[in-house]
């Protein structure tokens, strides 16, 4: 009785798990979604309006990104400090990416802030293009094979 229960236990964690594992990766897309809108409203708002980086952080609203945390930093602190927020839920490339982008912006002339910004817009966007094809066959992957090396555990050991 005991070992049929652990093996319930067993099975509904690795389901649990498995859902995690796929919110994350939802997650983290929408991330780069957002840090891509992100860019491009910086680069709009530099080439048109010629606006100083800290109003436009003030004036930036996205959802997402308000309930991470990342723009309440960047207001109080920097853009670095506000990626440091969210650097686990971000893909390696991307926030690499990201890191040299905040390190640079600010640092020249206005032709080279949007070109800057247009740069890592099309960095971030083939990141999220990249994903986005791959997101059906990972998202089956983590629901799927947590639950099955669970079963296969459950009914070796019974």
């Amino acid at each position: 009785m005991v070992s049929v229960i652990g093996g319930a236990v067993l099975v509904i964690c690795a389901f649990y798990y498995g859902i995690e594992k796929s919110r994350a990766e939802k997650n983290s897309l929408l991330l780069i979604e957002a840090l891509y809108s992100f860019v491009l409203h910086i680069g709009q708002q530099i080439e048109t309006f010629r606006t100083p980086l800290p109003k436009i952080y003030e004036e930036y609203f996205n959802e997402h990104l308000e309930k991470e945390g990342f723009l309440e930093v960047l207001c109080e602190r920097d853009l670095f400090e506000a990626l440091l927020t969210i650097r686990h839920k971000l893909p390696k490339d991307v926030f690499l990416q990201m890191e040299s982008f905040s390190r640079s912006i600010g640092g020249g002339y206005e032709k080279e802030q949007t070109d800057l910004c247009g740069y890592t817009a099309k960095r971030l966007e083939e990141s999220m293009l990249e994903r986005r094809e791959l997101l059906g066959s990972r998202l089956k992957m983590y629901r799927l094979l947590p639950l099955l090396l669970a079963l296969c555990v459950v009914i070796l050991l019974l």
